[in-house]
């Protein structure tokens, strides 16, 4: 008796660029069987896509994604109200668009089932982290296909509300770009003690790398602390540098200000 095929999952994604190949990428390593294609206006950036992955479609009209299963979005918020797409009622749609509410996404294209991600850059090296919420229409298999794409993505976390998205998009989507921000820092004040640029990024970057490598033995950020600052030592006076430059309330008012940067941006009109 011969066995049942199983039928390939139809996606779309709207966005070739760097989000859109890195969603592109999971999608084709989360073991899901899919039938892909991708739209994007630019050209080039298609080529770009074909050539990495020959396999899939692509196309420059919006119109022909319209009978997708699942719709991915990976277009900048902006551009989203120049679409011209309907997507089926039955359709998932999946957006990494920021800023852009469930009821926009719904309203624009016609569908209730829609889950909303915001994923970072590191997701690019499979280390990223993304936060997702989903409307009540997504089935569990549903959720169940999203949590594979975003796996291989790095890290992810579901969330009940969108508010928890803005928080998110403060966090872990902007994120990176805080570290970044704090190793030029580092990296400025070791040049400042007479360091070479290059001899100052091989200690800094080095001494980060191998931070991290033993917060993952140890997530204890605290016990890890004392154990590298001895009382009277070096490292207890550049604490204290720290505390009194006030560090942890820079932290917790660029947090909030980022946080509140998000709110402002899901009421904007598209």
């Amino acid at each position: 008796m011969a066995s049942k095929t199983t039928k390939n999952r139809s996606v779309a994604l709207l966005g070739a660029g760097t989000m859109g190949r890195i969603l592109l990428g999971a999608i084709k390593n989360s073991g899901e069987k899919c039938q892909i294609i991708v739209c994007d206006r630019n050209k080039k950036k298609l080529l770009k896509i074909k050539e990495s992955f020959p396999k899939v479609a692509v196309t420059g009209n919006p119109i022909d994604l319209g009978e997708a299963s699942v719709l991915f979005l990976a277009i900048k918020p902006q551009d989203f109200r120049d679409i011209r797409i309907k997507a089926k009622k039955s359709a998932v749609v999946i957006s990494v668009m920021a800023g852009v509410p469930l009821l926009t996404i719904m309203r624009e294209l016609g569908t209730k089932k829609i889950i909303r991600a915001m994923p970072n850059t590191p997701s690019l090296l499979g280390k990223g982290f993304v936060g997702w919420t989903a409307t009540k229409e997504i089935t569990s298999a549903e959720r169940g296909f999203a949590k594979k794409v975003f796996n291989v993505m790095g890290e992810n976390l579901y969330v009940r509300s969108e508010d928890q998205i803005n928080k998110i998009t403060a966090i872990s989507a902007s994120g990176p770009a805080y570290f970044f921000y704090t190793i030029l820092c580092f990296i400025k004040a070791a040049q400042a003690l007479g360091f070479t640029e290059n001899e100052a990024e091989r200690a800094v970057l080095k001494t980060a790398e191998g931070a991290i490598a033993l917060l993952k033995q140890n997530r204890n950020v605290e016990e890890l602390i004392r154990s590298v600052a001895s009382k009277g030592g070096t490292t207890e006076v550049a604490l204290a540098q720290f505390e009194h430059g006030k560090l942890t309330q820079i932290w917790l008012s660029a947090v909030r200000a980022a946080y509140k940067k998000a709110k402002q941006l899901a009421k904007r009109k598209l």
